[in-house]
């Protein structure tokens, strides 16, 4: 990683995002909480769960300050100090970057991703640049960043996959055009950057996929139906 970058990316970039630029992508997160569940698991979570969470842009197509963004790969592991899913908590996030041809874009992937995310990311711990896989078929989702980062999603089957008696208490972390309830079958973090690691195989309905088209990003993490 260079520091200077870093650096830049904290004090903002020159690389500025122009109100003509759009970039459409795929969008995925998965939390350490359920957003679908019965009352009982929200409540407890609530007070006990969800300060950690992956998310992932996979940048199909568009530009930013000029500069082509086709296949570009964000992946950002977050920790926040109490629940993120309400959207108040402090949090801390690593980013991961793979795809870019140079530093003018990877500048500018940086000033887009402060400028429309910068209250879901927070503080940036660090920022690494790794090989980012990131597959998708019909019903299944798969991120990779090397032996960092490893989600697999797939999308959910009501009532299936959920307890009885639930409901839908959260939105997607981001503004998405589109968006489906994900049910998680692998999320892992091996980093050394945030103090712990993990890993999930316990099928929760923990996130959402979908479609993303850059813009300000604005807090959507309040309880749907409270």
């Amino acid at each position: 990683m260079r520091r200077w970058m870093l650096a830049l990316f904290l004090l903002g970039s020159t690389a500025s995002v122009q109100a003509s630029d759009r970039v459409v992508g795929d969008y995925l997160e998965v939390r350490s909480n359920h957003v679908y569940t019965c009352g009982c698991l929200y409540s407890g979570e609530l007070v006990t769960g969800g300060r950690e969470a992956i998310v992932a842009w996979n940048l199909r197509e568009g530009e930013l300050a000029g500069r082509p963004l086709n296949d570009v790969r964000v992946v950002a592991v977050l920790m926040g100090a109490t629940t993120l899913s309400l959207g108040e908590s402090p949090r801390v996030t690593v980013l991961y970057l793979d795809g870019y041809a140079d530093d003018d874009q990877r500048a500018a992937v940086l000033s887009w991703l402060k400028t429309s995310y910068h209250d879901l990311l927070g503080e940036i711990l660090e920022i690494h640049d790794l090989p980012i896989r990131f597959s998708k078929t019909e019903d299944f989702w798969e991120v990779e960043a090397q032996d960092d980062v490893h989600v697999r999603i797939r999308r959910t089957r009501l009532p299936d996959d959920a307890h009885l008696g639930s409901f839908r208490w959260f939105d997607p972390f981001v503004s998405l055009s589109r968006s489906e309830l994900v049910t998680s079958l692998i999320d892992e973090y091996n980093g050394p950057d945030l103090g712990m690691r993990w890993a999930r195989w316990d099928h929760r309905i923990s996130g959402f996929r979908g479609e993303f088209v850059a813009e300000e990003w604005s807090p959507q993490g309040s309880a749907v139906g409270e």
